[in-house]
């Protein structure tokens, strides 16, 4: 999943592969993972998002639009649930600047 963190990752397709349903894929995943597929996901696409926002000058629409969220506002709605702080605010406290 790492390596496709930039595409839309569908449990279906990712199923299909070896020969699941989505269904017992996703039940799986939660049964082994302690979590569902979709907050894996999520908290992989926003690891990727702060390393972007701390080493790299992309607004958030573009970070949003390369790590494939439907919007900024959902890629932001995502961020906060997940770390607890906007994506801007993020950005302020960890910022390298060179």
């Amino acid at each position: 999943m790492s390596d496709n963190l930039f595409t839309v990752i569908r449990a279906e397709e990712m199923a299909q592969a070896p020969g699941y349903t989505r269904a017992y894929l996703c039940t799986r995943f939660k049964q082994e993972a302690g979590i569902s597929l979709i907050q894996y996901i999520q908290k992989e696409k926003t690891a990727e998002a702060k390393r972007l926002l701390q080493f790299t000058d992309q607004d958030l629409g573009q970070i949003a639009a390369l790590l494939d969220f439907s919007s900024q506002s959902h890629f932001q709605t995502v961020f906060r649930k997940i770390t607890g702080e906007t994506p801007m605010a993020y950005r302020r406290r960890t910022k390298i600047t060179v």
